[in-house]
């Protein structure tokens, strides 16, 4: 079984199915063609088929209630950090969660208490002991680690709430919100296993003696046993793994569940203490940090990309479930999913190097501004960053960055990192250094951030000025760069004559005096549509005052893009002198705006009256769409060129 966020669309992986044992799978009801699955879902139903005949291993009994379970039910999951969900078996029923609930709870307990205080509560030390060992540290009388009993038991008291009652809701909440759907405790596991605590009673007295635990046993116990009755699916589970993966954010719901950086003392916990006594060997052969459970739950998270689950209650003399280890094993051998498998040598981060000669801001410039751009516009440099920025990935940063300021001195920096997937928190701290040395220098930066990966402690390391949009940043430089240069004002005509008008500007005064009679002057209000998409062409549009945006449609007719803006001087429609049928874009004022327009009625017209003026005409229009493709081409160089 295959389940997308809603918001995804599902898309042919673009792979055949083979058949399995000489038979293909059953055709789709709909298209009467043979299902196609995606990889995930493959490997999925394959290996539940040969794992389900094991026989091996016994469900648990000391809690009564756990006796209850079906030893054939069997299910796995795997969700990605892009929210994919794949599924086999049984995924869908329900079990209590037991200790698979502890990493989640450690989670929020750091994130309502702080690392250090729980830190001064709970150790962090393998014990290699069974989970339920009445084990404390001799020196300090804390329980070793929290993925035992004894730790749990202390960090389900640590997290926010007045009384067990306030404590148990929180951590169902939490549950809650990692798995992206509202869970609820069993009352009959809850009631099964407060009945049969004496162990954990006795590990509580314990703490208690030696001043580790302070509330009072039946308090503490009370919540540490809701916590565990609380129920999930395997599905579930597998959203709850990727959530870790993700660094705490939620692929389905896209809720920051816990801080990412609380998510490094988590994912550390479980792979040196989740799967007790039996953690090395587990890390030597499957290399994913994990949590199993006495309901026979076991989840693995690969660190950025997803979390798999497995449910199956026959358990090994470790208390993990036998076909939940054996398909953790198999997967992780099939794929290389181990947490320390070499990824091979590392992407540039640097997608594109360029200045404000060849990529520029859409908005309307003027003659006169767009001549001061192509003159001192590799002063501003632009710097396109993709990928993950790990710490090597940020040496290369730092020195890209170095040698633009050092090869043609840059005054202005657009810095552009709305294509990084990920930052890593030590290289954002090397790149913001070298930024902050381009600042001291006098450089003037702009950052433009998308949906990067930051966190809160990095937003607030680089002190420069950050926007979402690239076109506002390139914007805000080329406006610096104009006022620099031109008598420290950037203010634009309020009205150019048709002498400064782009094409007219190429015309004779003999000439332009023929063709002014035929012009039809237009004034526009801020949001006023002069053109719609689907509306032809008619003629020559120039802009006197104000300016105007030409959008392209995306996704149909009711959304669109801003494709450049037109500003004093400019103009649009040209083509339409050549192409009856050119429709172009929508063309919207976004102030007030006065247009001069000649018809493609007065053109013709002029064609017939005055040919050697329309002759003219044409040339000067050739001569500016020349221009305009030889900056694209000089655009698509630079794009060709990009590493990507």
């Amino acid at each position: 079984m295959t389940r997308r966020h809603p918001s995804k669309r599902i898309t042919n992986p673009g792979f055949t199915m083979q058949p399995r044992n000489g038979v293909m799978p059953p055709p789709d009801t709909v298209t009467g063609m043979p299902q196609t699955l995606p990889p995930f879902s493959t490997r999925l139903e394959r290996l539940h088929a040969e794992l389900s005949p094991i026989r091996s291993g016994e469900v648990a009994s000391y809690i009564p209630e756990l006796s209850h379970a079906d030893p054939n039910s069997f299910g796995l999951a795997i969700t990605t950090v892009d929210g994919d969900c794949h599924s086999a078996g049984a995924a869908q029923p329900v079990f209590s969660i037991q200790s698979v609930s502890k990493p989640f709870v450690y989670a929020m307990a750091l994130m309502d208490r702080g690392e250090e205080f729980v830190l001064s509560r709970v150790g962090i030390e393998p014990t290699g002991d069974p989970f339920n060992a009445v084990t404390l540290s001799e020196a300090t009388g804390r329980p070793l680690n929290p993925m035992v009993n004894a730790g749990a038991i202390v960090t389900s008291t640590l997290v926010e709430g007045n009384g067990p009652d306030e404590r148990i809701e929180r951590v169902v909440t939490g549950l809650s919100q990692f798995a992206g759907r509202s869970l609820a405790i069993d009352p009959q596991v809850q009631q099964s296993e407060t009945a049969t605590s004496d162990r954990n009673r006795a590990i509580s007295y314990l703490m208690r003696g030696a001043g580790s635990l302070e509330l009072d046993v039946e308090d503490a116990l009370t919540a540490y046993i809701a916590q565990c009755s609380v129920l999930i699916s395997t599905g579930d589970l597998a959203v709850m793994a990727a959530t870790l993966a993700g660094g705490g954010r939620n692929p389905l719901t896209g809720k920051q569940v816990v801080p990412p950086e609380l998510i490094t003392h988590v994912l550390t916990i479980m792979a040196t203490c989740g799967m007790y006594d039996g953690a090395g060997e587990w890390m030597y052969r499957v290399g994913l940090p994990a949590k199993s459970g006495v309901s026979g739950a076991i989840m693995s998270v690969l660190p950025n990309q997803l979390g798999l689950a497995a449910w199956s209650p026959p358990l090994d003399t470790h208390g993990n479930s036998v076909r939940g280890v054996l398909a953790m094993e198999n997967l992780s051998d099939d794929l290389d999913l181990h947490v320390f498998y070499p990824t091979g040598p590392p992407q540039s981060p640097i997608r594109r190097i360029t200045t404000s000669q060849v990529l520029r801001a859409r908005t309307g410039r003027t003659i006169r501004e767009q001549a001061l751009l192509d003159e001192h516009g590799g002063a501003i440099r632009i710097v396109e960053l993709q990928g993950a920025i790990t710490l090597l990935a940020a040496q290369e940063v730092v020195q890209a960055l170095s040698d633009a300021e050092q090869e043609d001195r840059t005054w202005w920096l657009v810095l552009d990192e709305s294509q990084i997937a990920y930052f890593h928190p030590g290289a954002h701290k090397l790149v913001g250094e070298a930024l902050q040395t381009l600042a001291d220098s006098g450089v003037s930066i702009r950052i433009v951030t998308g949906s990067s990966y930051r966190n809160r402690r990095q937003e607030a390391a680089w002190r420069q000025p950050t926007l979402t949009d690239r076109d506002i940043a390139l914007q805000q430089v080329e406006d610096e760069l104009i006022s620099q240069h031109a008598g420290g004002t950037t203010d634009v005509e309020t009205a150019v004559p048709l002498t400064q008008c782009q094409v007219l500007e190429w015309l004779s005064p003999e000439h332009l005096r023929v063709i002014e009679p035929y012009l039809v002057e237009h004034d526009y209000l801020a949001g006023d549509v002069i053109k719609q998409t689907d509306a032809e062409a008619d003629g020559i549009f120039w802009v006197i005052s104000g300016e105007v945006d030409m959008l392209i449609p995306v996704g149909g007719l009711q959304d669109s893009a801003r494709f450049r803006g037109i500003g004093p001087g400019g103009s649009y429609g040209e083509i339409s002198l050549v192409d009856l049928g050119f429709e172009g874009g929508r063309v919207v004022a976004t102030k007030a705006t006065t247009l001069v327009h000649l018809p493609l009625a007065a053109w013709e017209q002029i064609s017939e009256t005055a040919p050697d003026v329309a002759q003219s005409l044409l040339g000067a229009v050739a001569r500016v769409l020349a221009s305009r493709q030889h900056r694209l081409m000089e655009l698509l160089v630079s794009m060709a060129e990009a590493r990507v």
